[in-house]
């Protein structure tokens, strides 16, 4: 289970996850809100954090190439537009992950990276980062911790 909130003043997309994280949970979000989202406001998105911090545990299933290949073919065509370069958008997208707190959790998710890292892979696998301070730091956004994380824990 995820819930997500679009900071379009900030640029970022901010998605939190729950429960097991099963399959290419992460991809599945990402396409079914960039789906939900007018056009202008996937071209706000500069950076995305996938938070994993409150998942119970990861599974391994969907890291082959073939599903990564048809979800950068669909993700790109969702940011097609007129006038709007959607490769150079997508490539220019930074990722963040906070991980899993549960140990084997974190574990597999790690397991999870370094078998798309082997699949040809124009979007970027986002690494760990420690915490949500570090990531807002990395984007010059940490005075605004609170707000996101208000805003997070009020959805």
């Amino acid at each position: 289970m995820y819930h997500y909130r679009l900071f379009p003043e900030y640029g970022l997309l901010f998605i939190k996850f729950s429960d097991p994280y099963v399959g290419a949970a992460a991809d599945n979000a990402t396409l079914e809100i960039a789906k939900q989202l007018d056009i202008e406001d996937l071209y706000t998105i500069r950076a995305v954090v996938f938070d994993l911090s409150k998942v119970t545990s990861v599974d391994l299933t969907e890291t082959d190439r073939a599903r990564v290949a048809h979800y950068e073919r669909t993700l790109l065509e969702i940011f097609t537009h007129p006038g709007k370069d959607a490769v150079g958008h997508i490539s220019s997208l930074k990722t963040f992950t906070l991980p899993p707190e549960k140990p084997d959790a974190a574990q597999n998710w790690k397991d999870r990276l370094d078998r798309l890292k082997r699949a040809p892979r124009e979007t970027t696998v986002a690494a760990f980062w420690p915490n949500l301070q570090e990531i807002l730091a990395s984007l010059n956004l940490e005075h605004e911790l609170e707000t996101i994380l208000s805003a997070m824990d009020n959805d």
